[in-house]
């Protein structure tokens, strides 16, 4: 050993050794090995907080996809009026799911509710369209008789008369779903209804005014009745539910089969009583009363899509009440 380290001395005498002190710098407060770790607690504490973070921000992008997914919806069914999707502060928990869980079981209880009431309405009125558009077609049918009698008319002139119907319900026909489609299809069947109906009540005046007028006032009268049907396969569409939609297609449809017989019924009673210009007159005030009850009791958004915009705005709420409940226990 060294001479520096032995415990005894030259002489053999005992002496006492005295260790150095080293200047180590792990004793100053600086030192991570000498410094006082972090609690448990306060590291559980931040991870939770940064879960809580990045939570918020994948709720945030995901309420963005969600209304751009609504106003792809929208546009895919029409210009209809837009429903913002807000959540409402009041029906958001604090403290658990359960307020979240009631929110939405209310509000699908209140929508079938709503739903069943709103396709009742809309297909009842579709199909007293379909009656009233096939009552006013057929009445011309059996005017013309006492019509060319008055008016001298050919054989000729009387089928040209009828088919004059036929070119403008054509047209629309033909469109009348893009229409549908892209605007609206209550509005659209509401505007045709008007049409024919104003158009059918004019007859007798443009029949005594000149032929060209009677033309074109048949024309047109074709023009409103030809966007009847492709509106109500959009109706039936959006306003009632998938497992219904035959049963609503086929009373729609009999509507209109029960139109012709009703026309060829009545209007010989009314001619023989009231003259063939009564016939257009009362069938064609029909559609404006139906007009009437349609704007009342048929909602501009169908009732489809208001439950998707719903079903989102509960999928909003259910995601955020569980990052309430987080941050509520971070605090």
């Amino acid at each position: 050993m060294h001479a520096a380290s032995m415990p005894f001395g030259a002489g053999g005498a005992f002496r006492q050794v005295v260790p150095r002190q080293l200047n180590c710098t792990h004793q100053q407060p600086s030192c991570s090995r000498h410094s006082r770790p972090k609690p448990a607690r306060s590291l559980r504490l931040d991870a939770q907080e940064g879960q809580t973070q990045s939570s918020i921000r994948d709720s945030n992008t995901s309420s963005e996809r969600l209304q751009d997914s609504t106003a792809a919806t929208n546009g895919a069914t029409g210009k209809l009026s837009p429903v913002a999707l807000q959540i409402d502060p009041a029906v958001v928990p604090v403290n658990g799911t359960n307020g979240a869980g009631q929110h939405a079981s209310e509000a699908t209880a209140l929508s079938r509710a709503q739903s069943s009431t709103a396709w009742y309405a809309a297909v009842g009125l579709s199909a007293l369209a379909a009656l009233i558009c096939s009552v006013d077609r057929a009445a011309i049918s059996v005017a013309i008789l006492p019509m060319s009698e008055q008016f001298g008319w050919s054989d000729s002139t009387k089928g040209a008369i009828n088919s004059a119907f036929y070119i403008g319900y054509t047209l629309t026909n033909l469109i009348g779903g893009y229409l549908a489609a892209s605007w609206s299809a209550k509005k659209v069947l509401g505007w045709g209804v008007v049409v024919w109906s104003i158009f059918t009540i004019t007859t007798p005046a443009a029949a005594g005014a000149s032929l060209p007028l009677l033309f074109g006032n048949r024309a047109v009268m074709g023009a409103g009745e030809g966007v009847t049907f492709p509106c109500v396969q959009n109706i039936v569409k959006f306003w009632v539910p998938a497992d219904v939609r035959t049963r609503a297609l086929t009373l729609i449809y009999s509507g209109g089969t029960m139109g012709t017989i009703l026309a060829l019924v009545t209007a010989p009673l009314i001619i023989k009583s009231l003259g063939w210009p009564a016939v257009f007159e009362i069938y064609g005030s029909l559609g404006l009363f139906w007009t009437i009850a349609w704007q009342k009791l048929v909602s501009d958004t169908p009732p489809m899509v208001q439950q998707q915009q719903q079903q989102r705005q509960q999928q909003l709420l259910q995601a955020a009440a569980p990052q309430q409940t987080q941050h509520t226990d971070v605090q």
